[in-house]
């Protein structure tokens, strides 16, 4: 019931008995050959009687030791048929057959790659890595895209061999760490850019709103609450769990500081129909004029605020109260800008637009440039230069690029504005 039935790697395609047959050695006559920097997919075959600790080690520096360190380069605890990709870092030892071993054993078993298993099996192959001689082909993930504070982790997953990184994080923060975390501390929605270089050339991508953070809150059971967020989420009393409360009136007030409207899109709604209600008013309290009343389960339509400011009211009563999950709204809201740590759209003016020859930056406030990426629509960043003495006007020279529709990316040390270009 344990050990490795097949292994599937690159040109290997190999099936074996399970671990009855012991250690297997075909590190001479199951060989591949790998660029250093790419991915490749491993995948396991173990069966499905048990699951399985399962794990992959490459000889980087061919010195006849497996270390845990560096070059465990495969790691599938608990698992059945594990599969994965696996980066050939840079830096082994080149042209040379080395040793690539496979250890699959019972879950719980402290494997090194150089201890005999319990009851699973080993299995050596070999991989000889070549150098990688391409410039890099930049992407990257992120986990979470979504929070409310966690910090973010973002993961490089360039191919050919980056050395260098530059991650811009859309917050006006960058970092050169291959696989930084990053914290924002506001909520938005944020573009994400990586910029990665090696010997023989650059490549960058830009990922358009890539991370989102806005965190939730619930209406308050009576009496007020106010929040100031520009993004976030909001639910009934209860909660995204629980159903609403009976003889609940809470009022909850959205203003965002600098904000110009207030726009509310619904995701659920369930209301007792008649009986319990849902009323947004269009301003900051329920003096303001009512937008609607709602009830029942008909999902409502978007609001849109006049102003910078939207207040929602719950009423629920006891009458063939039957528990209900009540409703989950996001919101979100335009700004001017005037608040001290963030940047608008309004504080720089792009022209002409469109444009066939330049494209010019005027800020219309105090906020410097730092930094200005020309974005395709698929991600790709076409252009990209800092900006000397962080100056508050510039031009870019478009002559030569490809017809079409941009995101023009201005960062400065108080965050990012995206605008959209046109060159004809």
């Amino acid at each position: 019931g344990y050990g490795i039935l097949n292994v599937n790697f690159n040109t290997i395609n190999n099936t074996t008995p399970d671990a009855v047959e012991g250690y297997q050695d075909f590190s001479c006559s199951k060989q591949t050959t790998v660029i250093e920097g790419n991915f490749y997919a491993m995948n396991i075959i173990t069966g499905t009687n048990n699951p399985q600790d399962t794990r992959v080690w490459i000889d980087l520096n061919n010195d006849g030791v497996f270390n845990n360190t560096n070059e465990l380069v495969f790691d599938a605890p608990n698992a059945f048929n594990p599969s994965g990709n696996i980066t050939i870092p840079a830096g082994a030892v080149l042209n040379t057959s080395l040793r690539m071993r496979i250890s699959s054993d019972v879950v719980g078993t402290p494997q090194s790659g150089c201890t005999n298993n319990d009851f699973g099996q080993t299995e050596d192959y070999g991989i000889i890595i070549q150098a990688n001689t391409l410039p890099p082909i930049a992407d990257f993930s992120a986990t979470p895209t979504s929070t409310c504070a966690s910090p973010v982790q973002f993961t490089d997953l360039t191919a050919n061999a980056p050395t260098s990184w530059l991650w811009y994080f859309g917050d006006g923060n960058t970092s050169i760490l291959p696989n930084p975390s990053h914290t924002y501390a506001n909520s938005g929605v944020y573009t994400v850019s990586l910029v990665v270089t090696n010997a023989f050339g650059q490549d960058s991508l830009a990922k358009i709103n890539f991370i989102t953070i806005a965190c939730s809150v619930n209406m308050p059971f009576t009496g007020t609450d106010t929040v100031t967020d520009c993004n976030g989420i909001l639910f009934d009393d209860g909660g995204p769990f629980l159903p609403y409360s009976e003889f609940s009136d809470g009022i909850m007030s959205i203003q965002p500081a600098g904000a110009t409207q207030i726009i509310l899109n619904f995701v659920s709604f369930d209301f007792e129909d008649g009986l319990d209600f849902l009323i947004v008013y269009d301003g900051p309290s329920t003096a303001s004029p009512a937008l609607g009343f709602y009830t029942g389960n008909t999902l409502p339509n978007q609001f849109i605020s006049s102003g910078g400011a939207v207040t929602i009211q719950q009423l629920t009563t006891f009458t063939n109260f039957i528990p209900r999950q009540g409703f989950e709204l996001n919101w979100s809201c335009t700004t001017v800008g005037i608040e001290e740590n963030s940047v608008s759209e309004s504080d720089f003016i792009v022209y002409p637009n469109p444009t066939s020859s330049v494209i010019n930056i005027k800020s219309e406030t105090n906020f410097k440039i730092n930094e200005v990426q020309l974005i395709s629509l698929v991600g790709k960043i076409i252009y990209q230069s800092g900006v000397k003495d962080n100056s508050k006007d510039i031009t870019i020279d478009i002559a030569n690029f490809s017809k079409g529709v941009y995101i023009l990316s201005v960062l400065t040390e108080k965050g990012v504005v995206n605008k959209r270009v046109i060159v004809q």
